[in-house]
């Protein structure tokens, strides 16, 4: 057959067919900027020919393969043994062609599902390879393939056609390694001598905490616990190396500039095998640490997913954090400049709106005693139950050192907050924040579709703990929270919710009615919560004077900075919020919106709340107009909008869902309630349809796992 020239391009293989047909067979070309791609072998049993690409980070297998539609068996099944064979010392695997496979339930855009199909995909799976293209490329068919096992790294996109086949063109973006250094400070737990740490707290003179101010205790109790810890646990500074492809260590790099220097020279080759000999060998090491480390973690746990995608994808992350771009359309990447923005950005989401009007808060009809009671045993179980894998705050103590010495601290650390409430102060050691952004949605590069996690000091949350559960004792005895609320409170959770709201639909639809629904959320809503009305809400709930002290110098502004792969942004105040973070947040911000419902019932409508959801609900006979229905509905909105004037509450218009739920009179979108998602005929399809594209890809992840 006659050489095809393509400008640019020079031949690197081709391989004719050897069966009699005229015509066919592969060929590959790479750009004449191509240095190092070599052609390996042809397959046997098969038009497929393989390929070695060398990239700066170890060498990669391409493989090109034509499959006829009447090809034998052997064709397709011979593909596992060659991939057995070749992919040996290979960074990754790349597998192109036109494979006229059909097999709807994998391909999706195929002519029904095939025996040889269904050997391709077990292949795929068996190896860890993903297909790539999820266009059809021939009419309405999806024949030319792009089979990896590096599918984070690789791209597709299906272009116009050529005769009767449509493009496809796929770039595998092998980006050069880059790492960074973290130096950090560690508990190192398992040397610990616990059972001194104990005897030395015993020891300890703990009167200062009656003698002193609130301020002075908090930081001699905090500086103390330190002091005696470090002496008894060992504490050291760590060095973390991060990297994006956490194999290539020094070794490797070592081997690469070996290899590059030998260029040009008669060393050349055997520097590239050496190349390939030391990557792979690294590579296998770096595989055998992740099976090892996933082994020994639950398998419900993110960290096992964590794990399991460092695994598959052939890499890591250096930064939690991608490059952002700011307002003005700059991208921002140096750790501390992300910092910065995202402390901009969550300032500006926590101001509140303007004042409208002055809400009205009524009289208390109950207030509690002025003796407050605060029992050792209280402190026990509260320190028994500290998560040890939480994070630990900017005091730098652990909650393991808390947990694990709960009986000789209980005693000191109960008189601290006895002596706080006494003397209705906060200390200032604990009115400081770090702030982490977790993503939630939509762009990663976006600063605004991250919310804020704060992080406070796990000594600080167990005296507010004990503080704040007399106050909510109180406020469940009085039903202060209403009982619409279902969220942070006992024996109250939103699988409930939904289970009884589900069950009141049905139960209308089924007497012959239809379901009205009004859906709301609140913007910001913990970090826009006035003090003033706060307090006055807390008062009309029954706090005593001595709590509303407390409270008023718990609510007090605060300073906050926001954490970004360890660099600190510059600190800002944070105020008129109930603080995330804080044990005190949800219970307080149950008691500022509980009264609420007042105008979310003034329609006839049935409210229900989850922390800051509102969702009202209202039966109508089945022949009520739909404009009836809805106009009934945003009366009972005006009413919501109304109270949220009042006390300086926004809510989010477009989180805001009317609906009409029946069987045949349905009306409106799908919505979200609590998590599940409900079509308006409650057929739950869309619901169903969701957890399906959750479920698949943690499905495909634990197929692709099984080679390791």
């Amino acid at each position: 057959m006659a050489s095809v020239n393509i400008p640019g391009y020079f031949s690197v293989s081709r391989r004719d067919r050897n069966d009699g047909r005229q015509g066919g067979g592969i060929a590959l070309y790479a750009a004449e900027r191509t240095r190092y791609i070599g052609h390996i072998e042809d397959s046997i049993d098969a038009e497929r020919s393989w390929h070695m690409i060398h990239a700066d980070v170890g060498p990669i297998l391409l493989g090109v393969w034509y499959r006829p539609p009447d090809a034998p068996d052997v064709h397709t099944s011979s593909l596992a043994a060659e991939l057995q064979h070749l992919s040996k010392g290979m960074i990754g695997t790349t597998v192109v062609g036109d494979m006229n496979i059909h097999h709807a339930r994998w391909l999706r855009f195929s002519n029904g599902n095939t025996g040889i199909g269904q050997v391709l995909q077990d292949i795929c799976v068996a190896e860890g390879i993903t297909q790539c293209v999820h266009e059809p490329t021939r009419g309405d068919y999806l024949l030319d393939l792009v089979l990896s096992d590096i599918p984070d790294c690789t791209t597709t996109s299906v272009l116009p056609p050529i005769t009767d086949h449509r493009v496809v063109m796929a770039k595998i973006m092998i980006d050069q390694p880059t790492h960074r250094i973290i130096d950090r400070r560690v508990w190192h737990f398992r040397e610990a001598n616990w059972a001194q740490l104990q005897r030395a707290f015993q020891h300890v003179d703990w009167t200062f905490i009656e003698t002193e101010g609130a301020h002075q205790v908090a930081e001699r109790v905090t500086s103390t616990i330190l002091r005696v810890a470090k002496l008894h646990i060992p504490y050291r500074k760590m060095r973390e190396r991060k990297s994006t492809h956490p194999w290539i260590t020094p070794r490797c790099e070592s081997a690469v500039k070996r290899k590059c220097d030998a260029e040009g020279t008669p060393h050349y080759q055997t520097a590239c095998q050496e190349c390939n000999d030391v990557t792979a060998a690294e590579y296998a090491k770096y595989v055998s640490r992740l099976k090892r480390k996933i082994e020994n973690v639950p398998r419900n746990s993110k960290q096992w997913w964590r794990l399991n995608r460092c695994l598959l994808h052939r890499r890591a992350k250096t930064s939690a954090i991608p490059p952002l771009r700011s307002e003005s359309g700059t991208w921002v990447l140096q750790p501390e400049l992300k910092a910065n923005l995202f402390a901009e950005t969550f300032r500006s989401q926590a101001t509140l709106p303007a004042a409208a009007m002055e809400a009205v808060i009524g009289e208390p009809s109950t207030v509690m005693g002025d003796f407050v009671l605060i029992r050792q045993r209280w402190t026990r179980r509260v320190l028994a139950n500290i998560d040890e894998d939480k994070a630990t705050g900017p005091d730098g103590i652990p909650g393991a050192i808390l947990k694990r010495t709960r009986r000789e601290l209980a005693a000191p650390i109960t008189r601290l907050a006895r002596r706080l409430l006494t003397l209705g102060a906060w200390p200032d050691i604990w009115r400081y924040h770090w702030i982490v952004p977790l993503y939630k949605r939509k762009s990663v590069y976006n600063p605004l579709h991250y919310r804020g996690v704060h992080l406070t000091l796990v000594l600080s949350k167990v005296v507010e703990q004990l503080i704040s559960n007399v106050l909510i004792s109180l406020w469940e005895k009085i039903d202060a929270f209403g009982n619409d609320q279902w969220a942070f409170r006992k024996k109250h959770n939103y699988r409930d919710l939904v289970t009884l709201l589900v069950a009141s639909w049905i139960m209308a639809v089924h007497i012959g009615n239809k379901v009205g629904i009004y859906l709301s959320d609140i913007a910001a809503a913990f970090d826009r919560v006035f003090k003033q009305y706060m307090l006055a809400k807390c008062r009309r709930a029954g706090a005593n004077d001595c709590f509303l002290t407390f409270l008023s110098e718990f609510l007090a502004p605060r300073r906050a900075s926001v954490i970004v792969d360890g660099v600190s942004s510059d600190p800002f105040t944070i105020e008129d919020m109930v603080f995330q973070g804080t044990h005190f947040g949800p219970p307080l911000w149950n008691a500022y919106f509980a009264d609420v419902s007042g105008p979310a019932a003034s329609n006839g409508a049935k409210p229900t709340k989850f922390a800051d959801d509102l969702n009202t609900y209202k039966s109508y006979p089945a022949d009520t107009a739909l404009e009836e229905v809805l106009s009934d509905l945003k009366r009972g909105q005006q009413a919501v909008h109304q109270w949220g004037a009042e006390n300086r509450v926004s809510f989010d218009p477009g989180r805001e869902v009317f609906a009409v739920v029946h069987p045949r009179f349905a009306h409106g979108p799908d919505f979200k309630l609590l998590g599940a998602i409900f079509d308006t005929k409650l057929t739950m399809t869309s619901c169903i349809e969701a957890t399906m594209r959750k479920v698949t890809p943690k499905i495909k992840a634990l197929l692709r796992t099984r080679p390791y």
